[in-house]
């Protein structure tokens, strides 16, 4: 179990990397409005994991300070919906991190696109209305 030096110490992390986000921005760097708000999604999420050792060790003291938290995760996961594509052309990983049929590096890309729609549930199955069109009237 973690204790309050693991919390602290991802905090330290999370100094780093704000520090050296404060470094990059300086000339302007052009990722930087994708990593701040990531960068404060990593900090709030930590603090949620680590809640109850804050609230132990005495740096959480109104019940309200968790809530506040979750609704800034929320409200950064918002903002950061349209940057979706933008950070993972930036953070560039693999496709099998990604589960990306169509953009899987092997060439095979209609196989790839045929064997993930296969593999979803009921896909060579009826839908639920099928009944339905049949009982449609002759004109």
């Amino acid at each position: 179990m973690a204790g309050l030096g693991t919390v602290l110490t991802e905090a330290l992390f999370h100094l780093c990397v704000l520090d050296k986000l404060t470094a990059l921005s300086s000339p302007p760097f052009p990722y930087s409005r994708l990593f701040s708000p990531l960068a404060a999604i990593y900090g709030c999420h930590n603090l949620l994991c680590y809640t109850g050792h804050l609230y132990a060790g005495g740096y959480f003291t109104q019940s309200n300070q968790m809530q506040c938290l979750s609704d800034a995760v929320l409200q950064l996961c918002a903002e950061m919906k349209g940057e979706v594509v933008a950070l993972v052309d930036t953070l560039a990983p693999p496709d099998f991190i990604l589960k990306s049929p169509i953009g899987s590096s092997n060439g095979l890309i209609y196989k790839n696109l045929f064997t993930a729609m296969l593999g979803s549930n009921n896909f060579t199955g009826r839908v639920d209305w099928w009944e339905e069109a049949l009982d449609q009237p002759k004109i």
